[in-house]
């Protein structure tokens, strides 16, 4: 009797090992590719902010009892990354306080080599020159993208 078995072929064989391949390639793309399409619009808000040159170059704050103060802070935008910035973000933090402070937004933002004053509230009561406050700024860009501080902060001369 002659044996009838037949083998597969290692063309067939090739093939089959190559579609397998191709199969695990595409059900590792499908898990991984939803983290990487997300990771680039990341890196460009974090690069944006990066490019905000912001700088708070005066601070006074006032004592009001009982009610919290408020402060005077000068905030120069200098030359930068081109970002569009809508807002700012000023951060005000008190020293041996309850609270840490507030944040204000206030309306516009200075252009580019521009400085601008805004008085905004501090939330902190019982300011006295032996606890003062800081002011930290940051940026809030034309697409939404909040920027943490990006400055040093500055302690306020308390009046």
């Amino acid at each position: 009797m002659i044996n009838q078995k037949r083998g597969l072929s290692a063309v067939i064989v090739t093939v089959l090992i190559i579609l397998l391949a191709l199969a695990a390639v595409a059900i590792v793309w499908a898990a991984v590719r939803p983290a990487l399409s997300g990771a680039g619009d990341q890196i460009q808000g974090t690069q944006d902010c990066l490019n905000l040159n912001l700088q708070v170059t005066a601070c006074s704050a006032t004592a009001a009892v009982g009610s919290g103060g408020s402060a005077l802070v000068t905030v120069r935008r200098n030359v930068g990354g081109g970002t569009s910035l809508n807002n700012l973000r000023l951060i005000v933090n008190g020293q041996g306080f309850d609270t840490d402070g507030t944040e204000a937004t206030p309306a516009g933002a200075p252009e580019v080599l521009e400085s601008q004053q805004y008085t905004i509230s501090t939330g902190i009561s019982g300011l006295v020159a032996t606890n003062p406050v800081n002011v930290e700024v940051g940026g809030i860009l034309n697409d939404g993208t909040v920027c943490e501080s990006i400055s040093q902060p500055t302690t306020c001369t308390v009046a």
